[in-house]
């Protein structure tokens, strides 16, 4: 069986270990940060890239604090139940993972539309944001 290009990408043990990382530390992180932007772009002229507010909207979501975590980042949601799947994948046994695999397979174009769509529409998130910013 031929892997899908988005599961040989996304579906292996390294993606597996910095979902786990990201997993665990959204545990051990404040919900409300360090106290300081680690953001380039924010750092240098204050104003949000389509990122900012992530790595909070994580952690938020990981001590249970789901409006806080939307007003955050409302893709945040987004990443953390691609990261859990990420981080358990290669846990799960080789029958759930072949089923996972053909199932990437014989859907691919459907997964790549949906994944330009969450792309564009967290660029297009980030953009009018930005904006809103610079307005007020």
């Amino acid at each position: 069986m031929k892997d899908s290009i988005f599961g040989s990408f996304f579906l292996n043990k390294f993606t597996t270990i910095i979902s786990l990382l990201v997993i665990i530390i959204s545990f051990i992180l404040p919900p409300d940060g360090l106290g300081r932007s680690t953001c380039g772009l924010y750092i240098l002229t204050k104003l949000p890239c389509p990122a900012c507010g992530l790595t909070r909207s994580v952690t938020s979501i990981s001590h249970m604090e789901f409006v806080k975590a939307f007003y955050y980042h409302p893709f945040g949601f987004i990443f953390y139940i691609i990261f859990l799947f990420l981080a358990i994948y290669n846990f799960m046994p080789e029958k759930i993972k072949n089923i996972i695999k053909v199932f990437f397979a014989k859907n691919e174009d459907i997964i790549k539309y949906i994944l330009l769509f969450l792309i564009a529409s967290f660029i297009i998130y980030g953009i009018a944001r930005f904006i809103y910013v610079l307005i007020i």
